[in-house]
């Protein structure tokens, strides 16, 4: 058996680790409270050391890669949160000029006012999701992919739209960025539900 507080091999009958000097918890006690429901997420816990033989059951070649993980909650959900912000108030500063100078134009105002309505809403939704997973929500791996999915179908969209106003219908610029939407977009949200799909064991609060 092995020691939940330091992951060394002890004698089966031990009360207390010979190495760490912490009381060894019967199997019963272990199978009451699981080790990754309590702790890992938060910052104190110590999966690999805590479940030696379950993390070398999981992950034979060791610690699975977090790098994107991080990058997930630091960088990308960061960024799109504060660019559609950004977004989000320069077509709200647009609108407010269009009124200054009594340009009243129904349709533009309604697609722009989509506009400031769905940059916003991104905004707050990625904040939102960002939050589910630094906390190792259950539904976070789902409520990113969901995220994912309808940012992607909003910005296709964007275009689209944005496309059907001009009078010169969709330049190449907005044709390759739309392509890029339609491949980036369906490939990140099938290789984060794969990516997600092997950790769910670590999203349990």
């Amino acid at each position: 058996m092995f020691c939940g507080s330091c992951g060394r091999k002890i004698k089966e009958q031990a009360k207390f680790c010979p190495y760490c000097g912490q009381p060894v918890r019967t199997e019963t006690e272990q199978n009451a409270t699981p080790f990754y429901k309590k702790d890992f997420g938060r910052g104190k816990f110590d999966f690999k050391a805590s479940s030696r033989s379950l993390w070398e059951d999981l992950f034979p070649s060791g610690n699975p890669s977090m790098n994107w993980y991080q990058f997930l909650i630091w960088g990308y959900l960061f960024f799109v949160a504060f660019f559609e912000f950004i977004t989000g108030i320069r077509y709200l500063i647009s609108v407010l000029r269009m009124f200054m100078n009594r340009f009243f134009y129904g349709g533009i105002i309604t697609v722009y006012f989509i506009y400031i309505l769905y940059s916003f809403g991104v905004a707050v939704s990625a904040i939102y999701v960002r939050q589910r997973l630094i906390h190792y929500r259950t539904d976070a791996p789902k409520a990113f992919l969901v995220w994912s999915g309808v940012f992607t179908v909003g910005n296709i969209l964007i275009i689209v739209i944005s496309a059907a106003l001009n009078v010169y219908g969709m330049t190449k610029t907005q044709a390759e960025t739309l392509l890029m939407w339609i491949v980036g977009g369906c490939l990140m949200v099938l290789l984060n539900y794969l990516y997600f799909k092997k950790r769910k064991f670590m999203f349990v609060h």
